[in-house]
């Protein structure tokens, strides 16, 4: 994107790409995400993605999608939570929290890599609970955003790991 003059702002449109400068949290587990919703109010202008809270567009970073990178794992089991464990400690990656907005998952989240899982393999907590007991290192459906190279890395890593993987989608976040 070539630099605005002076005063002038960039304001997303729904469907680009935007990153944040706000810190990873539940509320932006992203590092890249689409924007939705764009709205102003007074002379300020704010945006936010499916998972984000809504951001001053003064926080937001556009993107180009050739550097955004997306898998996904179809039903996927770890036999060890230490599997699961080693892949959150390879890339940096931490627990943000549980994202009801978003298919009810549990995020894990780091500086080049979001997780996005519909059981937390270290807990055995499924997101439904009604219809699954809690099983160690069951992940169940998992999607993978961030640098392209970082997620490729990832879901290698997680393919090496991993017990029991159904499926797999690439270049796309299906399944979660």
């Amino acid at each position: 994107m070539s630099k605005l003059p002076s005063g002038w702002i960039a304001i997303p449109t729904k469907g680009s790409w935007a990153e944040s400068s706000h810190p990873r949290t539940i509320l932006n587990p992203d590092l890249y995400f689409v924007v939705t919703d764009v709205k102003q109010e007074r002379d300020k202008y704010y945006a936010r993605g499916l998972s984000t809270a809504w951001f001053n567009t003064s926080m937001l970073t556009p993107v180009d999608f050739s550097d955004v990178g997306l898998h996904g794992f179809d039903t996927t089991l770890f036999d060890h939570t230490r599997d699961f464990s080693a892949v959150l400690q390879e890339f940096s990656i931490t627990y943000l929290g549980r994202d009801r907005d978003n298919y009810d998952c549990f995020v894990f989240g780091g500086p080049d890599v979001t997780i996005y899982t519909t059981g937390n393999p270290l807990t055995g907590e499924y997101h439904i609970k009604e219809r699954r007991k809690n099983e160690l290192g069951f992940a169940g459906y998992i999607g993978l955003t961030g640098k392209k190279d970082a997620v490729k890395a990832c879901a290698a890593f997680i393919r090496n790991r991993a017990a029991h993987i159904k499926d797999e989608s690439f270049d796309v976040r299906g399944f979660i």
